[in-house]
């Protein structure tokens, strides 16, 4: 957007209320609130009227993909060949996380590499623990703690880009979610995990594609809105890792999506997670599924700095268990994911 296309803009309403400087290959990153006298779809084409040479799009709203889980605790570790207490996965990687508030204080996160960057613009609440802090502790929680983490022995550096709303509610927006995954591939980060879910957004791809022709897999939710439900973002763009999840009887989660950007499955019913209030729950939802393949992939790059990422996706789909059709499906994707050559 050219200084020019910003004065037009001011000249008939917006209001610039932040700006992120080059998270984007084509520039900075600009959030408006739009003129109170129009809609939010009448802004948006007078926005892209205004400046044609700029990528504009909705500031959508993206939630932790999470469902509720009332089900028995499953050997989940067991069934994709992870070490199982007390052995463990000894490689050492590195891992970005993008999610709500972690509790770096948590009994399971005490004393592990855990760097915690706040990354909601505004000034606005942060959001609640309970999602950001369990997804942290299953990707790298203590291996003495009551639910050891997968790579116990690697670090995490989370950006916590998800507020509270004025209703309560944990979200992230485009603006916070676009920055955090460029502040993530600015420490070079190669691995990312994303458990949450939202609609298409040109800003979310370009940066996406970024992170591809840089070489860092974003390993993201597929959704819990059930087996008709339309695609969801960022699983739904090509070059994301998208990760449904399977219980105990390796049945698909009743309530994930589906379609052909499904990549992998792996434990997400009854996945037993720490928490911010209480030592243990049980969770459900492609939210916990995801750092499963997040931890597998982690952990080849980090055995294999120089490869590229197909060639890690690729190793991962040879050594997976079909459990739909002969291939992939859009249930499974190329199926329940095995990790006996990553952490033997």
């Amino acid at each position: 957007m050219t200084p020019a296309q910003l004065t037009a803009l001011e000249a008939r309403g917006f209001v610039l209320l932040a700006r992120s400087p080059g998270p984007l290959a084509v520039g900075d990153l600009f959030r408006f609130e739009v003129p109170s006298t129009i809609s939010t779809a009448e802004a948006l084409r007078l926005a892209r009227d205004l400046a044609p040479s700029a990528i504009i799009d909705f500031n959508h709203i993206y939630r932790p993909a999470q469902a509720e889980c009332r089900d028995l605790f499953c050997q989940q570790r067991r069934t994709i060949r992870w070490p199982q207490p007390p052995n463990e996965c000894r490689v050492e990687a590195s891992i970005g996380l993008i999610d709500t508030t972690v509790d770096r204080n948590a009994p399971a996160l005490s004393g592990q590499k855990v760097t915690v960057l706040d990354g909601v613009s505004g000034g606005r609440p942060l959001a609640s623990m309970n999602h950001g802090t369990a997804i942290a502790a299953l990707l790298i929680g203590r291996s003495d703690a009551s639910v050891p983490g997968l790579l116990p022995r690697s670090e995490v550096v989370t950006v916590q880009a998800f507020h509270k709303s004025d209703a309560g509610e944990d979200i992230g927006d485009t603006f916070d979610i676009v920055t955090a995954v460029d502040t993530l591939l600015k420490r070079g980060l190669k691995v990312i995990n994303l458990s949450f879910t939202g609609p298409n957004n040109r800003l979310l791809a370009e940066i996406v594609a970024r992170s591809a022709s840089e070489q860092t897999l974003l390993v993201a939710a597929a959704g819990n809105r059930g087996p008709t439900a339309p695609v969801v973002y960022p699983a739904g763009y090509e070059s994301v890792v998208a990760v449904t999840a399977v219980g105990d009887d390796l049945r698909i989660y009743r309530g994930a999506n589906r379609g052909n950007f499904v990549d992998f499955a792996a434990p997400g019913v009854n996945v037993q997670v720490v928490s911010a209030k209480v030592e243990t729950r049980f969770e459900t939802g492609t939210s916990f599924a995801a750092p499963f393949i997040t931890a597998a992939l982690a952990a080849s790059r980090a055995q294999q700095p120089a490869a590229s990422s197909d060639a890690l996706v690729t190793a991962l789909q040879s050594s997976a268990t079909d459990l739909g059709k002969p291939g992939r499906d859009p249930v499974f994707g190329w199926g329940l994911v095995q990790v006996p050559e990553i952490c033997p």
